[in-house]
């Protein structure tokens, strides 16, 4: 994380998600979450832009992190090839026009660096 992660402005959040808590709100939306199992702002990868080929990063035990609230070191071995995508586990609706209502009251920015560990 580069700049602090917020949901709707003001819901602090980092690499790891967070929980509904006692947010009503957030509660009643989780159907409409991407990933139901995860907590919300989970960073997910997917690669390609259409399909279900979709990573939850979660920390990797391989490699120790000084502050796992902002970043986060994982291992994925891809099924398909295709450009990578990254977004934040969110509400999503799934109508046109729809797809990125839910994320436009999200803030904060994040770096990436990814790496071929091999074939």
């Amino acid at each position: 994380m580069q700049e602090p992660w917020l949901d709707n402005h003001h819901i602090p959040a980092n690499v790891r998600g967070f929980p509904p808590g006692n947010r009503l709100v957030m509660w009643i939306a989780l159907p409409l979450r991407r990933w139901w199992t995860q907590d919300w702002f989970k960073p997910i990868a997917q690669i390609g832009k259409f399909g279900n080929d979709q990573y939850v990063l979660n920390q990797t035990d391989k490699v120790a992190v000084p502050d796992s609230a902002k970043t986060v070191v994982t291992d994925i071995t891809a099924r398909s090839d295709g450009e990578l995508f990254l977004f934040v586990n969110d509400a999503v609706a799934m109508i046109p026009g729809g797809l990125s209502f839910f994320y436009d009251n999200n803030d904060g920015t994040a770096t990436l660096k990814v790496e071929s560990l091999g074939p």
